[in-house]
């Protein structure tokens, strides 16, 4: 395993760099979150495609009405 500040290698087991003295985090008691923020994005990305539609239908009905008032005028 290397130091993740000084790419140093470290003796397994060890807390701390020997080289620059940066406290070792273990692997496995890294968290990751990437699953969580790829689902999170999808849904916001999903939620923005639904709201983009829900726009374009009421600017198409606004468009409508407004041309239907210049055909009636």
């Amino acid at each position: 395993m290397k130091c993740p500040e000084c790419g140093a290698n470290l003796r397994r087991g060890a807390k701390f760099c020997d080289q620059c003295g940066a406290k070792v985090i273990e692997p496995e008691k890294v968290l990751d979150f990437s699953p969580l923020v790829m689902k999170a994005l999808g849904g916001i990305g999903a939620g923005l495609k639904i709201l983009g539609g829900i726009f374009q239908e009421y600017a198409r009905t606004i468009k409508e009405e407004e041309e239907k008032k210049e055909k009636d005028a």
